[in-house]
């Protein structure tokens, strides 16, 4: 029997439609007009953001001082950022708004996209001209307001990843008329103090006229001839100021800077430890292959008894001018027999010519032929007396032939250093002419 169907709880199926929603659907950018607006006691706002044809649920939670500070009312055009999620107490899905703006290109808008195209224009937002950060910053320079919360979210997470890192703060204005002008000066001072490995700019977040002076065109050309890295860490995951596109990193928050400049200390050690297993593994490797070498070189007959290879290269040496000489006579036999055969068929051809042109042809080809014929076993001998000069040449006789000997031991066994004979013991000499007896003395100076 076949097992009967699952049977799902409400709650399944809510949390399963929540999971896939959120696993599947990006947050994005939606457009549309406020209805139903409530900002709770508690700083949660809820609405439904609408077109001519469908509303959305929205909940901005702890949103109710941005939408009051935006003045945000009922049937305001808006354009909201945030994730698609479910609401399981009523089964409904709905958008979790993380950041809102009046929907329109107002003026700040505007100018905001020209100052993006001029720099990029320029080059200023290229890859190719942002510098890597340091792996291991002995100074970190900070830019950032020193009450704000962004100077304690990326202090807290420096000191629990790297405590003992040391930190050098330029305190300044990061919002408002001429914050922009501090953050240049702030800039500078770090640069002329000069022990500053990499340098965060960062502040929390806030609305487009909070986060205007990090789109300040003087500003984002300081950052771009800063001789430092620069990490950008301005307002939130959403935000975009100029400062982000022409600094070197851009991080989405001030915690995330922080862990960019700094490696946890575990993950370091790991790291550290595992080039070290491999360096000690490669090291062990390459001394057992070295000694494999070693080994099979001490027990090569040649290391045990030099003359045998002086022998095997005399007997092929021999056995090579042999099948030398061999080859030649076996070619030349060939080849006067090639002759011949085409010496009879010119002698036909010339029987059978009927003109006497043709006949004076076929004799002075006669007459190169027998003189090819006369030259060839010449040749042949030349080349063979070089090929056996050569040989020669290459003969182990001929080192004994230029005054050295080979010393062997009664047993036959080369001796190849001082230390493996003693005074007194007698050896072989073998020579170019023959062989001695010889008898160790003492060495004089």
């Amino acid at each position: 029997m076949s097992e009967p169907p699952r049977v799902w709880t409400v709650s399944e199926v809510s949390t399963a439609l929540r999971r896939l929603i959120e696993s599947r659907v990006p947050a994005m950018w939606i457009g549309g007009e406020v209805g139903n607006l409530t900002i709770h006691r508690s700083g949660h706002v809820y609405f439904t953001i609408k077109d001519g044809a469908s509303q959305l649920n929205a909940v901005f939670f702890d949103g109710a001082a941005i939408v009051k500070r935006l003045g945000i009312a009922q049937g305001a055009q808006v354009e909201v950022f945030g994730n698609m999620g479910i609401y399981p107490a009523r089964g409904s899905y709905q958008l979790n708004v993380q950041t809102m703006r009046p929907r329109g290109k107002g003026t700040l808008q505007e100018q905001y996209e020209a100052r993006v195209k001029k720099l990029r224009a320029e080059g200023l937002f290229a890859e190719a001209r942002k510098k890597k950060l340091p792996l291991l910053p002995s100074c970190i320079g900070i830019v950032t307001s020193p009450d704000g919360a962004a100077l304690r979210d990326f202090l807290q997470v420096l000191e629990r990843r790297t405590a003992g890192l040391h930190v050098r703060l330029a305190p300044t204005a990061v919002q408002g008329e001429g914050a922009a002008d501090a953050i240049v000066q702030a800039l500078a001072d770090l640069v002329h103090h000069g022990d500053c490995d990499v340098i965060v700019i960062t502040r929390g977040g806030g609305s487009t006229e909070d986060l205007w002076e990090f789109n300040n065109e003087r500003l984002a050309r300081t950052i771009a001839r800063c001789p430092v890295p620069v990490i950008s860490a301005v307002g939130h995951e959403v935000d975009h100021t100029v400062a982000d596109f022409v600094a070197d990193v851009r991080a989405p928050t001030p915690s995330a800077a922080a862990e960019l400049v700094s490696p946890e200390h575990a993950e370091l050690a790991a790291t550290v430890g595992a080039a070290r297993d491999r360096l000690v593994r490669a090291m062990v490797w390459a001394v057992q292959v070295r000694r494999g070498r070693l080994d099979s070189l001490a027990n090569h007959f040649v290391m045990r008894r030099p003359q045998a290879l002086v022998e095997l290269y005399c007997q092929r040496l021999d056995e090579l001018s042999l099948r030398l000489a061999q080859g030649a006579r076996q070619s030349m036999r060939i080849k006067r027999h090639q002759l011949e055969q085409l010496s009879a068929m010119l002698q036909a051809r010339v029987r059978s010519l009927a003109t006497g042109r043709e006949r004076e042809k076929i004799v002075a080809y006669e007459q190169r032929l027998a003189m090819a014929l006369q030259r060839a076993p010449e040749r042949a001998t030349e080349r063979l007396s070089s090929l056996v000069q050569q040989l020669e040449l290459l003969s182990p006789q001929r080192v004994l032939d230029r005054g050295y000997a080979i010393l062997q031991t009664p047993e036959g066994q080369a001796v190849r250093a001082a230390d493996e004979v003693a005074v007194g013991d007698r050896l072989r000499a073998r020579l170019a002419d023959g062989a001695l007896t010889v008898e160790v003395q003492p060495a004089t100076d």
